[in-house]
């Protein structure tokens, strides 16, 4: 499924910050040797991490690194604190795709908002970074960054292998009376179906976070709002591979 006119649509979804994922996300592309990739990535996020990430990434070590000598614990344990070092950071999804199309010429596109990501920044990273932000993750039972990537996938595989509309919605009731997501999403799915009908022949692949592979649902996600086009949805970390 998902093939129409010689072309083809592949949605591949990723936890975001997975720690093993631009290797896996390569080796993902270079099997599919897609013709155009779309990352879940703003031009805005892009350009706030070239001028700020430096910066905040530099504040972070700081106050964790007194904040955990204050506790006699290495912060390192925490695979919490290292995800907010790889939020700061390029996501390996633009990572892994720039690289893929850099070395095969396929073509390349940042297709997320850029006003979704200067909200979403704005409204978190500060508190990200935050001293109280980081006593409180210190005070909690650390997290290994792999493990807790393992148990998102599985979540993951689970609802994407669901059928029943009954079954998904709830899991996405929190973001269906969002109105930044809805928007978000209706852009997401507008901006792929344009350059998806322009398209002659050949293969598509939007590379995101998982939940905008969820269908069918009644939150209006990307997936929902495309099903016309048949896509082929793949979870990155699943080797048996959620297909449709």
């Amino acid at each position: 499924m998902g093939k129409g006119e010689g072309k083809e649509l592949l949605l591949v979804g990723t936890v975001h910050g997975d720690p093993d994922g631009m290797g896996r996300l390569l080796a993902l592309l270079r099997k599919e040797k897609p013709d155009l990739v779309a990352v879940e990535v703003s031009p805005y996020g892009l350009a706030y991490r070239r001028g700020h990430s430096r910066r905040l990434q530099g504040l972070l070590r700081r106050r964790v690194r007194r904040a955990a000598d204050r506790r006699g614990v290495s912060w390192k344990e925490w695979g919490q604190i290292q995800a907010i070092f790889g939020q700061l950071s390029f996501p390996f999804e633009y990572r892994g795709c720039l690289r893929f199309c850099r070395d095969s010429g396929a073509r390349f596109l940042c297709v997320d908002l850029s006003p979704t990501s200067r909200h979403l920044i704005h409204a978190s990273w500060d508190e990200l970074v935050s001293s109280s932000n980081i006593e409180t993750l210190l005070r909690r039972p650390p997290e290994q960054f792999r493990s807790t990537a393992r148990k998102a996938y599985a979540l993951a595989a689970t609802l994407l292998a669901e059928k029943e509309r009954a079954y998904l919605s709830p899991f996405l009731r929190a973001w269906e009376g969002n109105p930044v997501w809805k928007r978000r999403e209706a852009a997401l799915a507008q901006r792929i179906e344009k350059q998806y009908g322009v398209m002659n022949a050949g293969l598509l692949a939007y590379v995101g976070g998982w939940q905008h592979l969820l269908h069918p649902t009644d939150a209006g996600t990307l997936s929902d709002r495309i099903s016309h086009l048949n896509p082929r949805r793949v979870l990155l970390a699943d080797p048996f591979s959620n297909s449709e």
